[in-house]
Protein backbone atom coordinates (compact mmCIF):
# COMPACT_ATOMS: atom_id res chain seq x y z
CA UNK A 1 0.00 0.00 0.00
CA UNK A 2 1.12 3.09 -0.86
CA UNK A 3 1.97 6.39 1.34
CA UNK A 4 -0.63 9.23 1.19
CA UNK A 5 2.99 11.70 0.10
CA UNK A 6 3.86 9.08 -2.95
CA UNK A 7 2.93 11.20 -5.85
CA UNK A 8 3.16 14.87 -5.98
CA UNK A 9 -0.35 16.59 -7.55
CA UNK A 10 -0.56 20.43 -7.97
CA UNK A 11 -3.58 22.59 -7.25
CA UNK A 12 -6.15 23.40 -8.85
CA UNK A 13 -8.79 26.76 -8.79
CA UNK A 14 -12.36 25.65 -8.38
CA UNK A 15 -14.09 25.83 -11.35
CA UNK A 16 -10.94 25.90 -14.17
CA UNK A 17 -11.62 29.21 -15.21
CA UNK A 18 -8.87 31.26 -13.72
CA UNK A 19 -5.58 30.71 -11.53
CA UNK A 20 -5.89 29.97 -7.73
CA UNK A 21 -4.31 32.53 -5.98
CA UNK A 22 -6.01 32.90 -2.41
CA UNK A 23 -5.13 30.69 0.35
CA UNK A 24 -9.18 29.86 0.01
CA UNK A 25 -9.35 29.20 -3.69
CA UNK A 26 -6.86 26.91 -3.51
CA UNK A 27 -8.33 24.40 -1.24
CA UNK A 28 -10.25 22.43 -3.56
CA UNK A 29 -13.36 20.91 -1.01
CA UNK A 30 -15.52 23.33 0.27
CA UNK A 31 -16.78 22.00 3.97
CA UNK A 32 -17.43 24.80 5.96
CA UNK A 33 -18.13 23.70 9.72
CA UNK A 34 -21.12 25.84 10.24
CA UNK A 35 -23.99 23.63 10.95
CA UNK A 36 -26.44 22.28 7.84
CA UNK A 37 -29.37 24.25 7.46
CA UNK A 38 -32.67 23.48 8.64
CA UNK A 39 -35.18 24.60 6.85
CA UNK A 40 -38.59 22.27 6.36
CA UNK A 41 -37.96 22.39 2.07
CA UNK A 42 -37.71 20.20 -0.82
CA UNK A 43 -36.39 22.13 -4.15
CA UNK A 44 -37.55 18.87 -5.51
CA UNK A 45 -41.20 20.09 -5.60
CA UNK A 46 -40.42 23.38 -6.89
CA UNK A 47 -38.39 21.94 -9.56
CA UNK A 48 -41.37 19.50 -10.92
CA UNK A 49 -43.60 22.85 -10.71
CA UNK A 50 -40.74 25.33 -12.03
CA UNK A 51 -1.36 13.02 -8.07
CA UNK A 52 -1.98 9.59 -6.69
CA UNK A 53 -2.72 7.81 -3.33
CA UNK A 54 -4.34 4.61 -2.60
CA UNK A 55 -7.14 3.17 -0.30
CA UNK A 56 -6.37 0.69 2.19
CA UNK A 57 -6.16 -2.52 0.29
CA UNK A 58 -9.14 -4.06 1.18
CA UNK A 59 -10.97 -0.91 -1.17
CA UNK A 60 -12.11 -2.33 -4.62
CA UNK A 61 -10.09 -1.12 -7.41
CA UNK A 62 -11.05 -0.47 -11.25
CA UNK A 63 -14.47 0.89 -13.16
CA UNK A 64 -16.45 -0.93 -15.55
CA UNK A 65 -17.07 0.66 -19.06
CA UNK A 66 -20.83 1.59 -18.85
CA UNK A 67 -21.53 1.84 -15.15
CA UNK A 68 -24.97 2.59 -14.08
CA UNK A 69 -25.99 3.36 -10.11
CA UNK A 70 -26.83 -0.29 -8.38
CA UNK A 71 -30.41 -0.07 -6.15
CA UNK A 72 -29.07 -2.73 -4.17
CA UNK A 73 -28.22 -1.71 -0.82
CA UNK A 74 -24.52 -2.56 1.21
CA UNK A 75 -25.56 -4.02 4.54
CA UNK A 76 -25.25 -2.06 7.39
CA UNK A 77 -21.86 -3.47 8.65
CA UNK A 78 -20.47 -3.62 4.67
CA UNK A 79 -21.50 0.23 5.25
CA UNK A 80 -19.77 1.22 8.14
CA UNK A 81 -16.67 -0.73 7.52
CA UNK A 82 -16.76 0.88 4.39
CA UNK A 83 -16.89 4.22 5.97
CA UNK A 84 -14.14 3.43 8.65
CA UNK A 85 -11.96 2.76 5.70
CA UNK A 86 -12.65 5.36 3.89
CA UNK A 87 -12.52 7.96 7.16
CA UNK A 88 -8.86 6.06 7.77
CA UNK A 89 -7.91 7.35 4.29
CA UNK A 90 -8.46 11.22 5.16
CA UNK A 91 -6.76 10.92 8.25
CA UNK A 92 -3.44 9.16 6.28
CA UNK A 93 -3.90 12.71 3.84
CA UNK A 94 -4.40 14.62 6.87
CA UNK A 95 -0.22 14.40 6.97
CA UNK A 96 0.19 14.16 3.06
CA UNK A 97 3.47 16.08 2.50
CA UNK A 98 1.27 17.63 -0.91
CA UNK A 99 0.08 20.17 0.47
CA UNK A 100 -3.48 20.75 -1.09
CA UNK A 101 -4.44 16.84 0.04
CA UNK A 102 -3.92 17.95 3.64
CA UNK A 103 -5.27 20.81 3.75
CA UNK A 104 -8.17 19.39 2.14
CA UNK A 105 -8.12 16.58 4.53
CA UNK A 106 -8.20 18.52 7.37
CA UNK A 107 -10.91 20.54 6.26
CA UNK A 108 -13.03 17.19 5.68
CA UNK A 109 -12.65 15.92 9.47
CA UNK A 110 -13.24 19.80 10.86
CA UNK A 111 -17.11 17.95 9.58
CA UNK A 112 -16.36 13.93 9.76
CA UNK A 113 -14.10 13.64 12.87
CA UNK A 114 -13.28 16.55 14.58
CA UNK A 115 -12.38 15.03 17.88
CA UNK A 116 -9.93 12.65 16.12
CA UNK A 117 -8.73 15.24 13.70
CA UNK A 118 -7.69 17.58 16.11
CA UNK A 119 -4.19 16.13 16.37
CA UNK A 120 -3.55 16.62 12.68
CA UNK A 121 -4.87 20.25 12.84
CA UNK A 122 -2.38 20.92 15.60
CA UNK A 123 0.41 19.54 13.88
CA UNK A 124 -0.85 21.79 10.98
CA UNK A 125 0.37 24.79 12.91
CA UNK A 126 4.05 23.57 12.64
CA UNK A 127 4.04 23.31 8.78
CA UNK A 128 6.96 24.80 6.77
CA UNK A 129 3.69 25.11 4.14
CA UNK A 130 2.11 28.59 4.61
CA UNK A 131 -1.59 26.85 3.40
CA UNK A 132 -1.26 24.05 5.31
CA UNK A 133 -0.87 26.53 8.45
CA UNK A 134 -4.32 28.08 7.11
CA UNK A 135 -5.78 25.12 7.31
CA UNK A 136 -4.75 24.30 10.61
CA UNK A 137 -5.73 27.77 12.08
CA UNK A 138 -8.84 27.45 10.40
CA UNK A 139 -9.89 23.94 11.36
CA UNK A 140 -8.57 24.75 15.12
CA UNK A 141 -11.13 27.87 14.89
CA UNK A 142 -13.68 25.83 13.95
CA UNK A 143 -13.59 23.47 16.78
CA UNK A 144 -12.44 26.03 19.41
CA UNK A 145 -9.73 24.35 20.61
CA UNK A 146 -9.14 26.62 23.40
CA UNK A 147 -5.74 25.24 24.54
CA UNK A 148 -3.86 26.41 21.28
CA UNK A 149 -5.03 29.64 21.62
CA UNK A 150 -1.33 31.00 22.92
CA UNK A 151 -0.41 29.18 19.34
CA UNK A 152 -2.77 30.82 17.49
CA UNK A 153 -1.73 34.21 19.21
CA UNK A 154 1.61 33.62 18.07
CA UNK A 155 0.90 33.27 14.74
CA UNK A 156 -0.94 36.38 13.96
CA UNK A 157 2.72 37.38 13.62
CA UNK A 158 3.27 34.59 10.71
CA UNK A 159 5.62 35.67 8.13
CA UNK A 160 2.64 34.88 5.55
CA UNK A 161 0.01 37.65 5.69
CA UNK A 162 -3.11 34.69 4.85
CA UNK A 163 -1.75 32.78 7.80
CA UNK A 164 -1.63 35.88 9.88
CA UNK A 165 -6.02 35.74 9.25
CA UNK A 166 -6.38 32.43 9.87
CA UNK A 167 -4.40 32.55 12.67
CA UNK A 168 -7.06 36.08 13.94
CA UNK A 169 -9.99 33.90 12.97
CA UNK A 170 -8.60 30.67 15.37
CA UNK A 171 -7.55 33.43 18.53
CA UNK A 172 -11.52 34.28 17.90
CA UNK A 173 -13.23 31.58 17.88
CA UNK A 174 -10.85 30.58 21.00
CA UNK A 175 -12.12 33.35 23.54
CA UNK A 176 -9.07 35.57 22.49
CA UNK A 177 -11.83 37.95 20.75
CA UNK A 178 -9.43 41.55 20.33
CA UNK A 179 -8.31 39.47 17.47
CA UNK A 180 -11.12 40.41 15.26
CA UNK A 181 -9.24 43.78 14.15
CA UNK A 182 -6.69 41.66 12.40
CA UNK A 183 -9.07 40.71 10.16
CA UNK A 184 -11.33 44.12 9.76
CA UNK A 185 -8.40 45.76 9.04
CA UNK A 186 -6.74 43.49 6.53
CA UNK A 187 -10.15 43.73 4.91
CA UNK A 188 -10.27 47.10 4.97
CA UNK A 189 -6.32 48.48 3.77
CA UNK A 190 -4.58 45.33 2.61
CA UNK A 191 -2.65 45.67 -0.83
CA UNK A 192 -3.24 42.44 -2.00
CA UNK A 193 -6.23 41.67 -3.12
CA UNK A 194 -6.19 37.97 -2.60
CA UNK A 195 -5.80 39.06 1.94
CA UNK A 196 -8.91 40.92 0.99
CA UNK A 197 -10.63 38.31 0.07
CA UNK A 198 -9.58 35.75 2.64
CA UNK A 199 -10.19 38.36 5.24
CA UNK A 200 -14.04 38.95 3.85
CA UNK A 201 -14.40 34.58 3.71
CA UNK A 202 -13.37 34.79 7.20
CA UNK A 203 -14.93 37.14 8.99
CA UNK A 204 -18.33 35.65 7.11
CA UNK A 205 -17.25 32.45 9.56
CA UNK A 206 -17.11 34.52 12.32
CA UNK A 207 -20.76 33.98 12.61
CA UNK A 208 -20.96 38.11 14.22
CA UNK A 209 -23.89 39.98 12.28
CA UNK A 210 -22.76 43.05 13.22
CA UNK A 211 -19.41 42.54 11.12
CA UNK A 212 -22.06 43.05 8.38
CA UNK A 213 -20.68 46.75 8.14
CA UNK A 214 -17.16 45.94 7.62
CA UNK A 215 -18.83 43.55 4.46
CA UNK A 216 -21.11 45.52 3.12
CA UNK A 217 -18.77 48.46 2.59
CA UNK A 218 -16.18 46.06 1.09
CA UNK A 219 -19.23 44.72 -0.92
CA UNK A 220 -19.91 48.01 -2.33
CA UNK A 221 -16.60 49.88 -2.27
CA UNK A 222 -13.59 47.36 -2.66
CA UNK A 223 -11.98 47.95 -6.21
CA UNK A 224 -11.56 44.07 -6.86
CA UNK A 225 -14.68 42.09 -8.11
CA UNK A 226 -13.43 39.31 -6.31
CA UNK A 227 -13.39 40.76 -2.89
CA UNK A 228 -16.76 42.35 -3.40
CA UNK A 229 -18.70 38.89 -4.29
CA UNK A 230 -16.84 37.11 -1.32
CA UNK A 231 -17.78 40.30 0.66
CA UNK A 232 -21.45 39.98 -0.33
CA UNK A 233 -21.10 35.93 0.38
CA UNK A 234 -20.10 36.63 3.49
CA UNK A 235 -23.27 39.02 4.76
CA UNK A 236 -25.30 36.29 3.43
CA UNK A 237 -23.51 33.63 5.37
CA UNK A 238 -24.13 36.14 8.90
CA UNK A 239 -27.91 35.88 7.20
CA UNK A 240 -27.75 40.05 6.06
CA UNK A 241 -30.91 39.92 3.50
CA UNK A 242 -29.26 42.17 1.63
CA UNK A 243 -26.23 40.10 1.00
CA UNK A 244 -28.54 37.05 -0.06
CA UNK A 245 -30.06 39.19 -2.59
CA UNK A 246 -27.08 40.27 -3.84
CA UNK A 247 -25.60 37.14 -4.34
CA UNK A 248 -28.24 35.80 -5.81
CA UNK A 249 -27.97 38.60 -8.65
CA UNK A 250 -23.96 38.01 -8.57
CA UNK A 251 -24.87 34.39 -9.76
CA UNK A 252 -26.09 35.49 -12.88
CA UNK A 253 -23.67 37.87 -13.68
CA UNK A 254 -20.39 37.48 -15.48
CA UNK A 255 -18.38 34.24 -15.56
CA UNK A 256 -15.85 34.98 -13.12
CA UNK A 257 -18.13 36.54 -10.31
CA UNK A 258 -20.71 33.99 -11.06
CA UNK A 259 -18.38 30.85 -10.54
CA UNK A 260 -17.80 32.46 -6.79
CA UNK A 261 -21.38 33.40 -5.85
CA UNK A 262 -22.39 30.11 -6.91
CA UNK A 263 -20.05 28.32 -4.92
CA UNK A 264 -21.27 30.44 -1.94
CA UNK A 265 -25.24 29.62 -2.61
CA UNK A 266 -24.13 25.68 -2.79
CA UNK A 267 -22.38 26.17 0.51
CA UNK A 268 -25.35 28.40 2.43
CA UNK A 269 -28.21 26.07 0.14
CA UNK A 270 -30.92 28.04 1.73
CA UNK A 271 -34.04 28.11 0.24
CA UNK A 272 -33.84 31.31 -0.93
CA UNK A 273 -31.32 30.53 -2.79
CA UNK A 274 -32.98 27.52 -4.35
CA UNK A 275 -34.40 29.20 -7.95
CA UNK A 276 -30.72 29.88 -8.23
CA UNK A 277 -29.09 26.38 -8.00
CA UNK A 278 -31.89 24.99 -10.40
CA UNK A 279 -30.86 27.47 -13.03
CA UNK A 280 -27.31 26.43 -12.72
CA UNK A 281 -28.48 23.09 -12.83
CA UNK A 282 -30.36 23.62 -15.34
CA UNK A 283 -30.13 22.43 -19.29
CA UNK A 284 -31.51 25.70 -20.47
CA UNK A 285 -28.05 27.21 -18.77
CA UNK A 286 -26.22 26.69 -21.82
CA UNK A 287 -23.50 29.34 -21.11
CA UNK A 288 -22.72 27.27 -17.83
CA UNK A 289 -19.78 25.29 -17.33
CA UNK A 290 -19.95 21.08 -15.93
CA UNK A 291 -18.08 22.53 -13.01
CA UNK A 292 -20.88 25.06 -12.16
CA UNK A 293 -23.76 22.52 -12.82
CA UNK A 294 -21.99 20.10 -10.35
CA UNK A 295 -21.77 23.08 -7.53
CA UNK A 296 -25.59 23.31 -8.19
CA UNK A 297 -26.13 19.61 -7.78
CA UNK A 298 -24.09 19.93 -4.58
CA UNK A 299 -26.13 22.69 -3.27
CA UNK A 300 -29.07 20.84 -4.10
CA UNK A 301 -28.72 18.02 -2.31
CA UNK A 302 -28.14 20.01 0.93
CA UNK A 303 -31.51 20.85 -0.02
CA UNK A 304 -32.69 17.54 -0.05
CA UNK A 305 -33.44 17.49 -3.65
CA UNK A 306 -31.81 14.77 -5.84
CA UNK A 307 -32.22 16.30 -9.24
CA UNK A 308 -28.63 16.68 -10.00
CA UNK A 309 -27.70 12.71 -8.91
CA UNK A 310 -27.69 12.15 -12.71
CA UNK A 311 -25.52 14.76 -13.98
CA UNK A 312 -22.82 14.05 -10.91
CA UNK A 313 -22.67 10.62 -11.29
CA UNK A 314 -21.77 10.51 -15.02
CA UNK A 315 -19.36 12.68 -14.16
CA UNK A 316 -18.00 10.54 -11.43
CA UNK A 317 -18.07 7.33 -13.95
CA UNK A 318 -16.20 9.30 -17.04
CA UNK A 319 -13.35 10.57 -18.46
CA UNK A 320 -13.09 14.35 -19.02
CA UNK A 321 -9.72 14.59 -21.53
CA UNK A 322 -8.75 17.73 -22.79
CA UNK A 323 -5.50 18.61 -24.40
CA UNK A 324 -6.03 22.60 -23.53
CA UNK A 325 -6.67 21.83 -19.73
CA UNK A 326 -4.95 18.88 -17.99
CA UNK A 327 -6.88 18.96 -14.55
CA UNK A 328 -10.17 19.03 -15.83
CA UNK A 329 -11.28 15.63 -15.58
CA UNK A 330 -9.81 15.93 -11.60
CA UNK A 331 -11.48 18.85 -11.30
CA UNK A 332 -14.73 17.09 -12.31
CA UNK A 333 -14.76 14.04 -10.78
CA UNK A 334 -13.74 15.92 -7.64
CA UNK A 335 -17.01 17.90 -7.83
CA UNK A 336 -18.81 14.95 -8.65
CA UNK A 337 -18.04 13.23 -6.14
CA UNK A 338 -18.30 15.97 -3.68
CA UNK A 339 -22.04 16.76 -5.35
CA UNK A 340 -22.39 13.07 -4.89
CA UNK A 341 -22.02 12.82 -1.14
CA UNK A 342 -24.29 15.91 -0.63
CA UNK A 343 -27.26 14.30 -2.08
CA UNK A 344 -26.51 11.29 -0.08
CA UNK A 345 -27.84 8.67 -2.22
CA UNK A 346 -27.06 4.85 -1.46
CA UNK A 347 -26.83 3.83 -5.58
CA UNK A 348 -23.70 6.09 -5.93
CA UNK A 349 -21.92 4.17 -3.11
CA UNK A 350 -20.26 1.37 -5.15
CA UNK A 351 -19.16 3.50 -8.15
CA UNK A 352 -17.54 6.32 -5.52
CA UNK A 353 -15.58 3.04 -3.42
CA UNK A 354 -14.48 2.14 -6.69
CA UNK A 355 -12.87 6.19 -7.52
CA UNK A 356 -11.61 6.31 -3.63
CA UNK A 357 -9.90 3.31 -4.35
CA UNK A 358 -8.41 4.26 -7.50
CA UNK A 359 -4.82 5.24 -8.54
CA UNK A 360 -5.16 8.16 -10.91
CA UNK A 361 -5.23 11.39 -8.61
CA UNK A 362 -5.33 11.92 -5.09
CA UNK A 363 -7.79 14.49 -4.87
CA UNK A 364 -10.55 12.13 -6.15
CA UNK A 365 -9.69 9.96 -4.19
CA UNK A 366 -9.98 11.90 -1.32
CA UNK A 367 -13.31 13.78 -2.72
CA UNK A 368 -14.96 10.40 -3.09
CA UNK A 369 -14.03 8.84 0.80
CA UNK A 370 -15.40 11.87 1.96
CA UNK A 371 -18.83 11.44 -0.33
CA UNK A 372 -18.58 8.13 1.43
CA UNK A 373 -18.62 9.27 4.69
CA UNK A 374 -21.20 11.86 4.00
CA UNK A 375 -23.44 9.47 2.49
CA UNK A 376 -23.02 6.77 5.37
CA UNK A 377 -24.30 7.66 8.62
CA UNK A 378 -21.47 7.65 11.13
CA UNK A 379 -22.13 4.69 14.11
CA UNK A 380 -23.54 6.22 16.91
CA UNK A 381 -21.77 6.96 20.11
CA UNK A 382 -18.59 7.12 18.07
CA UNK A 383 -17.89 11.05 17.72
CA UNK A 384 -17.12 10.51 13.92
CA UNK A 385 -19.08 13.99 12.44
CA UNK A 386 -22.36 13.67 10.78
CA UNK A 387 -23.52 12.64 7.44
CA UNK A 388 -25.30 14.21 4.72
CA UNK A 389 -28.11 12.12 5.53
CA UNK A 390 -28.72 13.22 8.93
CA UNK A 391 -27.94 17.08 8.09
CA UNK A 392 -31.13 17.20 5.72
CA UNK A 393 -34.10 19.35 6.51
CA UNK A 394 -36.83 17.87 8.28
Amino acid sequence: MKHPTSTPVRAISPAGCRPAMSVRDRLTIRTPAAARPSWRHDCGVRRRACAALALASALLAGCSQTPAPSAARMSVLEQAQLRQRALDFIHRAARSEIDVVCCNAIEALVQLDPDGGARHFRAALGSPVPMVRFAGCVALGEIRDTGEVDRLRRLISDADPHVQLAAAYGTYRCGGRDAGWQLAGALRTHADENVRADAAYLIGKLGEPEAAEHLRLAATNDKSSKVRVLAIAAMARLGDREGIERLIQVAQGDATSRVVALQSIAELATERMCDALLFALSKDAKDEYLENRLIAARGLGKLNDKSGFDLAFWALTHRHADPKDDEKDTRIRVLAAMALGDIADMRALAELEKAAAGQDDARVQLAASYAICRIVPAPMGTGGGRSAAADRPR
